[in-house]
């Protein structure tokens, strides 16, 4: 009987070691594995830059898409580039700098139209996006 209860602790203890390297393994694989999304990527400055989010669609004709809002709001355009670590985003309304970054802001007072335009550049590459503001009155 004592021989069994010995068999039986023998066998807990392996399964409980067995267990152990396993979720200890496991916790060095996952902690071995964090890092930047850049670094994970292999992301560099001289990648082609690319911008993701909403951006309004070219109509059937080929024509520029439009932002539309009414006067005496803030239209917020916010996008993200890619890499990150090397783009910067500037945007122009009618061939002027007017911001720049990811997020764009733009209030006007009366009814009228704009031509807005996305310039995101890395060291070597850049990438455009058009689009038409209309305000509403």
């Amino acid at each position: 009987m004592v021989g069994q209860i010995n068999q039986y602790k023998n066998i807990i203890m392996k399964k409980y070691n067995f267990i152990t390297i396993i979720l200890l393994s496991t916790i060095m694989i996952f902690l071995g594995s964090c890092s930047s999304d850049d670094e994970q990527t292999g992301a560099t400055a001289d990648d082609y830059p690319r911008i993701m989010g909403s951006w309004p669609e070219r109509a059937t004709d080929g024509s520029l898409g439009t932002l539309t809002f009414n006067a005496k709001d803030t239209l917020t355009v916010s996008v993200q580039f890619s890499p990150a670590l090397y783009c910067e985003g500037t945007w122009y309304v009618d061939g002027v700098e007017t911001a720049k970054g990811n997020t764009f802001k733009f209030t006007e007072d009366k009814a009228d139209r704009h031509n807005l335009k996305l310039v995101v550049k890395t060291a070597k590459n850049e990438t455009t996006r058009e689009a038409i503001i209309i305000v509403n009155q």
